[in-house]
């Protein structure tokens, strides 16, 4: 398969931004990076997605791809900056304000407020790595994927998550 034309480009790499943007901007913002980092590190991401499809490559699973490119952005990004602080509630708060309102009544909306408290706090008692696994299968990558972006074994990521969401259980139920 040759060079893609700028309009076949174009319009894969539209077509990929508009299905994936939401799950990339969310994985960001969920995995501890502040809401000003955001914008760039998805910028970033789909750049590098530009350059690779422009070469005439071809990606087989779009959103794993992206998800893997958006780490090790963060990563980049860490590294330059030596630590990115969490995102703080005030921050969450904002990029919830970003989304289209889809609670039916004020009571509903508080329980539903109360119970992502209840599992942030929950989160917040996680290894930063269960965390950044638990996040990533979230968005739908698989073990093997994990793995392979961490450089580490199947096995270990399994068991981190197991180990989470074990923990979580308890922290939720208890």
């Amino acid at each position: 398969m040759g060079v893609p034309t700028r309009k076949e480009l174009a319009d894969e790499v539209d077509q990929i931004y508009s299905d994936h943007y939401d799950a990339i901007y969310r994985y960001v913002i969920l995995s501890g990076s502040p809401v000003a980092d955001a914008d760039e590190i998805v910028q970033e991401t789909f750049l590098r997605l530009l350059r690779f499809l422009a070469t005439g490559r071809r990606i087989e699973k779009p959103r794993n791809w992206l998800l893997r490119v958006c780490h090790n952005v963060r990563l980049d990004n860490q590294r330059r900056d030596d630590r990115i602080p969490p995102a703080t509630m005030e921050e969450v708060e904002g990029y919830s304000r970003h989304r289209p309102d889809t609670k039916p009544n004020p009571e509903l909306a508080l329980i539903a407020q109360e119970r992502i408290e209840y599992v942030r706090d929950a989160m917040a008692q996680l290894s930063a790595r269960q965390c950044e696994f638990l996040l990533l299968r979230a968005e739908g990558m698989k073990l093997r994927e994990i793995a392979e972006t961490y450089g580490i074994t199947v096995q270990s990521v399994a068991e981190s998550c197991a180990r989470a969401i074990a923990k979580l259980g308890t922290l939720i139920h208890d």
